[in-house]
């Protein structure tokens, strides 16, 4: 893969993972009850960017460590 191609996904991949941070932060901040009950749906859509967080965290974790041509990380 070239630098280039390479450099791109990277800045992709941080403009995603701020996504889903910026998600998680009004999620954080959102009552999980509902008209006296547990709102599952959101405990369900936060589920899912709990889980987005991680592997996104993983990934770029590989990201990192991949070595870029020229020797240069």
């Amino acid at each position: 893969m070239s630098k280039a191609i390479l450099d791109d996904f990277e800045i992709d991949f941080g403009d995603l993972r701020a996504l889903i941070d910026a998600a998680y932060d009004v999620l954080r901040d959102m009552p999980y009850e509902r008209d006296g009950k547990r709102d599952t749906e959101l405990d369900r859509v936060a589920s899912i960017i709990r889980v987005a967080q991680y592997f996104s965290g993983q990934i770029e974790l590989s990201i990192a460590g991949t070595p870029r041509l020229g020797g240069a990380k």
